[in-house]
């Protein structure tokens, strides 16, 4: 599978925790296609399902037969403490790419901010051959496809309902802004920034036969 860096504008990397001047923060765009980045789904039966993103059109190297569009959204409070208690969040797709929640049986003990990703914009890029093995935090880490950037060991999900292997599909880096900068007293930005762990990574995963989305993540 082809691999993609998520492209954001210059103002969005601002509020970023970020080196706006490393190579993957300029990947040139494959299109002028706009994808619907962050914010919040608004859905009335799961006010928590905050947005990643909606991936419509799909790209076609990218292996999705099954639905018509693809929209990415989690409960943070959910993923974070799915690992918590040694199980995994997954989402069911109807055909129209909208998830609705798979796994109800995480036991929330520690409460999480569940303020959404700031709403955006995004392109995709074909990701240059020198940065398909790309390391941790090593400039913009927020990819679809090809290979993933592992902070710990490879670690892959099975579907929930086929058993089968899922394919890696997309994977976040911490510092997603979830408010606007602050300016301080001592005139130092404070950048107010969603933590996978310990400024780890969220991986996210699909079945195309069963519809289903799957996340983990990996910090130190």
């Amino acid at each position: 599978m082809k691999s993609y860096h998520i492209i954001f504008n210059s103002e969005y990397l601002d509020k970023m925790q970020i080196d706006k001047e490393h190579p993957t923060c300029s990947i040139k765009n494959q299109n002028d296609t706009e994808y619907l980045f962050g914010g919040s789904l608004n859905d009335e039966s799961d006010k928590n399902l905050n947005h990643l993103i909606t991936l419509s059109p799909i790209p076609s190297e990218i292996e999705i037969y099954n639905v018509s569009k693809l929209t990415l959204a989690i409960d943070f409070e959910l993923f974070f403490n799915s690992l918590l208690c040694d199980k995994y969040l997954y989402y069911q797709h109807d055909v129209e790419g909208y998830p609705t929640l798979f796994t109800k049986d995480i036991t929330v003990s520690n409460e999480y901010d569940k303020k959404p990703i700031i709403e955006t914009k995004v392109k995709l890029g074909e990701t240059p051959l020198e940065w398909s093995n790309q390391e941790w935090e090593d400039g913009n880490n927020n990819k679809i496809g090809g290979v993933p950037t592992w902070v710990q060991e490879p670690e892959y999900l099975n579907c929930p309902c086929c058993k089968e292997k899922m394919m890696f599909l997309m994977h976040l880096n911490s510092d997603l802004p979830v408010n606007e900068p602050v300016q301080l007293h001592d005139e130092l930005i404070y950048k107010d920034t969603i933590m996978f762990g310990n400024g780890g990574i969220c991986y996210v995963y699909w079945c195309d036969k069963d519809r289903i989305s799957g996340y983990l993540w990996q910090s130190t």
